[in-house]
């Protein structure tokens, strides 16, 4: 299980390159901005209406993930009013949940979200008004969807206040019910913004609205401005940022001989079919000359926390997805709960990759991921070497 487990999270890391072996093995290509290599494998070249907007990142993701479209005439039009039927597409591809089309003869194309709608229980004006499925659609009807995605049933201002008050939004003038402009229309963009947001703060599913409104005491309170998390945050470190823990506080860094760790934590139980000498919940991957070159732990349950972290403090059952982002940064945030880190050691400093094609130097390079479950709590941890995590062919 643990072998599978951790197959699947390497590929999860890969997602959206080219193969490992391909990477590794590439002649060197013209320099370009992780931004540029994003768009030059998703789409060819960098869309006109996308250079430059503060949104580009964010369609790099959505397409990287397959759950938003561009146009015909190859434009992906972020400033544009998006309509209801579009909304909820987008919002249910994110999470896995394509709608299907119907085979019922008459049916709509807009017919088949809707359905899932009602199921989830959801406020879409298009539900009793088919000429609202296809309007630009009002930033409160997707503050009030949005909220229901998460289980609560806020209506009007109450939902402006939770998206604002849990960061989940930043309104479009200034955090306040007045300045998130609920009746102006939302753009592609800003839908896209906010169900990133939305995953950022660990909702790794959709949830059945109560009927009931949900108690507004529970809503926080209303934040400063420029409070919450930087998006596409990258934080360079260091190499002992890649150090195991375990809870007494005893640190193994990268390049720890297996006799000392041996000595602290005693004959590994056996070794597994990924090469990694197993000490219960904990793996370590050993070079040729028997000095850790990479770690993991994956909890089978989360009845208690695992005995070991990383040097940043996160610890499987114990931490959160949104303790990772902060420690890490929010660039390496995948989908799925899961988030991916790419580290080139140069000259002392882990400096920041967004992905496998950013690598120049993979004998200096390190990878570092986790995942969690659909609550957001940390499952598994996974720290090793460039070349560990995918061996050259």
């Amino acid at each position: 299980m643990r072998a599978r487990l951790f197959c699947i999270l390497v590929l999860l890391l890969a997602a959206g390159s080219s193969t490992a072996s391909q990477a590794y093995a590439a002649k060197p290509q013209p320099f370009l901005s992780p931004i540029e290599q994003g768009w030059a494998f998703w789409n060819g070249s960098v869309p006109k209406d996308l250079s430059g907007h503060w949104s580009e990142r964010l369609f790099q993701w959505g397409l990287r993930y397959r759950f938003i479209t561009g146009y015909p005439d190859g434009s992906y039009r972020p400033d544009r009013p998006m309509a209801e039927a579009e909304f909820l597409l987008m919002l249910y591809r994110s999470y896995g949940a394509t709608p299907l089309p119907s085979v019922i003869s008459g049916e709509k194309w807009s017919d088949s979200p809707y359905r899932l709608a009602e199921m989830w229980n959801q406020p879409a004006r298009g539900l009793e008004d088919e000429t609202a499925r296809t309007a630009p659609m009002k930033r409160v009807t997707a503050a009030e969807i949005l909220t229901a995605a998460l289980g609560l049933h806020y209506d009007g201002e109450n939902a402006i206040r939770y998206l604002l008050g849990n960061r989940l939004a930043s309104g479009k003038t200034a955090p306040t019910v007045q300045g998130f402009r609920g009746e102006d229309t939302v753009t592609r963009a800003e839908a896209l913004q906010w169900i990133r947001n939305l995953k950022l703060s660990g909702a790794a599913r959709i949830s059945v609205r109560p009927q009931a409104e949900s108690d507004p005491g529970l809503i926080p309170p209303l934040p400063a401005a420029g409070e919450g998390l930087r998006d596409f945050l990258m934080i360079p470190g260091t190499l002992q940022d890649l150090s195991l823990l375990d809870k007494t506080g005893r640190a193994f860094p990268p390049g720890t001989a297996k006799s000392a760790i041996d000595a602290a934590l005693g004959e590994p139980d056996d070794k597994d079919i990924m090469g990694r000498h197993m000490y219960g919940q904990l793996g370590i991957f050993y070079d040729s000359s028997y000095r850790m070159s990479g770690w993991s732990v994956f909890l089978d349950t989360l009845d208690e926390d695992a005995p070991y972290l990383t040097d940043k403090g996160i610890i499987a059952g114990g931490s959160t997805l949104r303790d990772v982002l902060l420690a890490y940064g929010t660039a390496g945030y995948g989908n799925g709960g899961n988030a991916g880190y790419f580290y080139e050691l140069i000259d002392g400093t882990l400096v920041p990759r967004m992905g496998i094609s950013d690598i120049k130097n993979p004998d200096r390079a390190y990878v570092v991921s986790f995942g969690t479950t659909d609550n957001g709590i940390v499952r598994s941890i996974y720290v090793t070497t460039y070349k560990v995590a995918f061996p050259p062919v």
